[in-house]
């Protein structure tokens, strides 16, 4: 077993990286068990939590209604006047995109990486757009 660090924008992006670094499709088909992604998200400390008004031009960007809440962290003692960072992680196991990696159209799938598939474990940017939502 090898593990090794590739620094790319997201999990999907991944597969199509290693090719653009010259490794063969057949081989990343054949060899790829898993991506595990990181991220640093921020999180509002619980003791401090406060409503966060936001105007209406950067909900409309947003897509989010008028009466939805946001929050951030005031800043208290317990937080040491800052919000805190945690590590968030995503295994991703190949599938579609490795079957992809056949295809001699890497950009496209790069652009299709960004949508969601409900059920198959993809769309990690919407789950922490809706945990960031949530005040988390």
């Amino acid at each position: 077993m090898v593990l090794s660090t590739l620094h790319t924008n997201d999990a999907p992006t991944t597969v199509m990286r290693l090719i653009e670094m010259g490794v063969e499709s057949f081989l990343v088909k054949s060899s790829l068990l898993g991506v595990l992604a990181q991220r640093l998200v921020r999180i509002n400390c619980p003791h401090c939590i406060e409503p966060e008004p936001v105007d209406a031009t950067m909900r409309r960007f947003l897509g989010v209604a008028e009466d939805e809440v946001f929050h951030h962290g005031a800043g208290c003692e317990t937080c040491n006047q800052d919000r805190l960072s945690r590590p968030h992680g995503g295994l991703r196991a190949p599938g579609d995109d490795a079957r992809a990696a056949r295809y001699p159209a890497p950009r496209r799938l790069r652009r299709r990486g960004a949508r969601t598939r409900p059920g198959r474990g993809h769309g990690g940017a919407d789950r922490e757009c809706a945990q960031a939502g949530a005040g988390a």
